[in-house]
């Protein structure tokens, strides 16, 4: 009877064991609510896109040149938008993380998403609080009469070949061979492929990644940061004036950029102070002069 008396006291404990056990688990992965109830969005990352990869029309067979250009804006405009709206709800996420951080809160899931950002904006190993600022300036929208005026530039208004046979609307090279097309005017020595995309998509995501990431840029992403620290609003037309390197033409490729705001109209409420004070060295600039034929005809 003693016996029997002690496996059922055993067991019983065992069992309530058991229960204790599988309590502490219960507890440990219930999806309590976040700080931040936007933050939940982190337990999946980001959600994959739901956006269909649109057909470019065939630019080049729009003779018309007013056509061409309405046609060429009307397909990128709503590309460039979206990106911009990924961008936003990454930052979102990212000041989110910053909060968190600065409180010793973050979760592994989190510091997992935190380490492909890192990786993604090319953004060197270190304490996750300098990661998240370095990346507080990578993780930004860009105007859109930015991007609009360099696709313009850099395709011909989507006439190149490289925009045509290989999707790319913004000039990006690629340096491993085959990557890419071989430029047929590519100086002698040189190593460099025009980069291929498998949509315009991704050409324009590639482009907003190269601005936010590459070391070529850091002096607009720091203006940018400035702006949006103070509230101000971010403008293609101020923005393009560190784009330097992007181009080996320097600032004739930046005046080119800026015409082809002001010329189209990309950002009409470009700022009479900010037109002045921008080309204030410039004494060929005169906002009465005819459009730059250089912007109002096809490559």
């Amino acid at each position: 009877m003693g016996l029997r008396f002690k496996s059922v006291l055993a067991y019983g404990l065992a069992g309530y064991c058991m229960s204790l056990v599988g309590t502490g688990f219960f507890l440990m992965n219930y999806p309590w609510p976040s700080d931040s109830p936007s933050l939940a969005i982190i337990e999946e990352t980001l959600p994959p896109d739901a956006w269909v990869d649109p057909a470019p029309p065939n630019f080049k067979a729009i003779r018309d040149i007013a056509s061409r250009k309405e046609a060429f804006f009307q397909f990128f405009q709503p590309l460039i938008d979206q990106e911009n709206q990924r961008l936003l709800e990454q930052r979102e996420i990212l000041l989110q993380l910053k909060e968190r951080a600065a409180h010793g809160k973050l979760r592994p899931k989190e510091l997992a998403l935190l380490e492909e950002w890192r990786t993604s904006y090319s953004v060197a190993e270190a304490p996750p609080a300098v990661v998240l600022q370095r990346l507080e300036r990578r993780i930004n929208q860009i105007p859109a009469a930015m991007a609009l005026a360099q696709a313009a530039s850099e395709s011909a208004w989507g006439t190149s070949r490289f925009a045509r046979e290989g999707n790319n609307y913004f000039g990006q090279w690629c340096f491993k061979p085959g990557c890419g097309m071989v430029p047929n005017r590519r100086r002698e020595g040189a190593s460099h492929e025009v980069a291929t995309f498998a949509s315009a998509r991704e050409s324009v995501r590639a482009y907003f990644l190269n601005i936010n990431s590459h070391s070529a840029y850091h002096e607009l992403r720091v203006l940018r940061q400035e702006k949006t620290a103070k509230g101000e609003p971010l403008t293609g037309y101020e923005l393009v004036g560190a784009l330097q390197k992007y181009s080996e033409r320097g600032e004739t490729y930046i005046e080119e950029l800026r015409s082809i705001i002001r010329v189209n109209h990309l950002e009409p409420d470009i700022p009479a102070q900010l037109l002045l004070s921008l080309n204030s060295e410039d004494p060929t600039f005169n906002a009465k002069k005819e459009p730059n034929p250089v912007t109002e005809q096809v490559k």
